[in-house]
């Protein structure tokens, strides 16, 4: 099942991805559905939904068993369902994207996770022993169709296709074999980086913290929907693929990185956590070859099961 956040008059609606569209579960949690039994108690935000957890998950299934139920043409002129009056069902490209989440506890990145990125930067001499952690702040958070402002300030500009894991239980000192039941989904996410300002000091934050240098989206695949240890991730930049791998060459694993990060700090529902890029980034260039991304440019991060989460440079 895949999911997202996106935005209305009103404030940012819950949507829920079928076949034909998307349904906008916040305004069908304000409706009343007769004879529909298990869908009572919809949550209206992607927050509600993880708070929900089973429950609010076993209340989408049923809502999709009613909406897969009905043909994608039957709607009538307002885009309702035919069969179902007051539910929605939009059209995703029509969406204003939302952050999977809006305001994560933590955005937690980690580097140097794919061999190949190791090698191509040659950062290290070896493969690290432990997880190489640090983290970016809310302002850095952004969603699939946003731009991205390159400030004049920098011109040092570079992608990093990466799946991120989205926390959906809290979680502490969890061992390695148990830490996927305390996750709600995965989604996309794109660890835009300014390298000048990331070699600057020993300290990354600067360099990728930046106003929307951490977008995510388009949906959140839930966690019983897709396996994250393999799963086929790519960049494309316009229409050159210049990143592709498999989350099977990941250093440090989905689960080694969530119990490992838990035996130290308390993940929350909704932190998210960026588990790294492979190869083929503007840095891992020889130095006469790099072409810094530049305003104009289209970014895609393609990953299995889950879609694209694409930008636009400004």
């Amino acid at each position: 099942m895949r999911v997202l956040s996106f935005r209305k008059d009103d404030g940012v609606h819950l949507g829920l991805m079928v076949d034909g569209g998307v349904v906008d579960v916040t305004t069908a949690a304000a409706s009343k559905f007769e004879g529909c039994a298990g869908v009572e108690g919809l949550p209206r935000t992607m927050e509600e939904l993880i708070s929900q957890g089973r429950q609010g998950l076993d209340r989408l299934r049923r809502l999709e068993e009613l909406v897969q139920a009905q043909a994608p043409d039957r709607t009538n002129g307002a885009g309702e369902l035919s069969g179902i009056p007051g539910l929605e069902l939009l059209d995703e490209s029509a969406l204003d994207y939302a952050p999977v989440v809006a305001c994560p506890d933590k955005i937690i990145c980690i580097g140097w996770n794919y061999v190949s990125h190791i090698e191509e930067t040659k950062s290290r001499t070896d493969l690290p022993k432990y997880p190489e952690v640090f983290a970016v702040s809310n302002n850095a958070l952004s969603a699939h169709g946003k731009p991205i402002k390159l400030p004049k300030t920098a011109s040092k500009y570079d992608y990093e296709a990466e799946l991120v894991i989205v926390i959906g239980k809290e979680c502490s000192m969890v061992p390695e074999e148990k830490a996927l039941d305390y996750v709600f989904g995965y989604t996309c996410g794109n660890d835009f980086t300014e390298r000048a300002l990331q070699g600057r000091n020993t300290q990354w934050y600067l360099g990728k913290s930046l106003d929307g240098f951490a977008p995510v989206g388009p949906c959140v695949a839930t966690a019983d929907s897709i396996d994250p240890t393999n799963l086929d991730i790519s960049m494309r930049r316009g229409d050159e693929v210049v990143q592709s791998s498999n989350t099977r060459n990941l250093v440090f694993s989905c689960a080694r990185l969530i119990s490992y990060l838990s035996q130290y700090l308390t993940l929350r529902p909704g932190d998210l956590i960026f588990t790294g890029t492979p190869s083929g980034v503007v840095l891992g260039q020889p130095p006469e070859e790099r072409r810094w991304v530049v305003p104009g440019e289209k970014l895609t991060v393609s990953i299995q099961g889950i879609g694209e989460l694409v930008n636009y440079t400004v």
